[in-house]
């Protein structure tokens, strides 16, 4: 069995398994304003699974979250990171496996106005990591909408990696800027399901001055909840790189042919 079947196996498992949840989101890259309400605690396992490059590659990414309600407004959280890959060597020979310990990051969200209540939802949303030779930093905008079983969110993202390395015992930095804007549109099936369609365009920044490339992904999205636990689950491949195409119209360079993220959160 290859390790991909094996982790969605183990996903289903664990779902299965979960006896209590609540913050539940309906996206699996779009954030919405919902915060916890104060001294409410979760946990979130993420797992991330992205498919093929121009050849055969593999790469799981998990990330375990706790989540800690500071106030009914203002939430914190924390994340421990790790990721897998599998692939084809650069002779492609071989397949070669690593793994790798991806640093912890600190999670700050804050929710202004509510999306039911007010005219619309408004959130702010920020992301520590760090990592050895590496920290990243991540300010993320929330708008979010519910109109009856209608609903959708927006966020507009701004990510700066800062990568450290010696040479010549001097600290050399290399800099890299992205900008994200994702979208989810939700139609609720029944008050504990919905479907949705999620689009995310990933653009990078080199050395704050070169534009290298811009990626559009788009796909489904399917949330479900119960007073033990939620889920959310979602495919989305690669539609086009408007920038930076390295294969037919896809960057399969810096991205992958497809990604699929399963989410899950329960109370502790």
């Amino acid at each position: 069995m290859n390790p991909i079947t094996r982790t969605l196996i183990f996903g289903a498992l664990v779902v299965a398994a979960l006896p209590a949840a609540a913050n539940e989101r309906h996206w699996a890259y779009t954030y919405e304003t919902a915060t916890l309400p104060k001294g409410v605690t979760e946990i979130e396992p993420w797992t991330t699974v992205k498919l093929q490059k121009k050849d055969y590659f593999a790469r799981i990414e998990n990330r375990l979250e706790f989540e800690m309600g500071l106030h009914d407004k203002l939430q914190l959280a924390a994340y421990i990171n790790t990721r897998g890959t599998f692939a084809l060597n650069s002779a492609g020979t071989d397949y070669a496996k690593s793994f790798e310990f991806r640093g912890v990051s600190l999670e700050l969200k804050g929710k202004l106005l509510d999306a039911v209540a007010d005219p619309i939802g408004l959130g702010l949303y920020f992301e520590l990591t760090g990592m050895p030779h590496e920290a990243e930093f991540e300010f993320k905008l929330l708008l979010d909408k519910r109109v009856g079983n209608f609903h959708f969110a927006f966020n507009a993202v701004y990510e700066q990696e800062m990568e450290g390395e010696y040479e010549n015992g001097e600290l050399e930095t290399e800099h890299t800027g992205k900008f994200e804007f994702d979208l989810g549109l939700g139609y609720f099936i029944t008050p504990n399901f919905s479907l949705g369609l999620e689009l995310r365009n990933t653009n990078l920044i080199e050395g704050y001055k070169e534009f290298t490339h811009s990626t559009l992904f788009a796909g489904l999205t399917a949330a479900y909840s119960t007073e033990k636990f939620w889920l959310v689950f979602s495919v989305l491949p690669q539609i086009a790189a408007f920038k930076g195409a390295t294969h037919g119209p896809q960057n399969l360079a810096q991205h992958e042919r497809v990604e699929t993220r399963l989410l899950l959160g329960f109370h502790l």
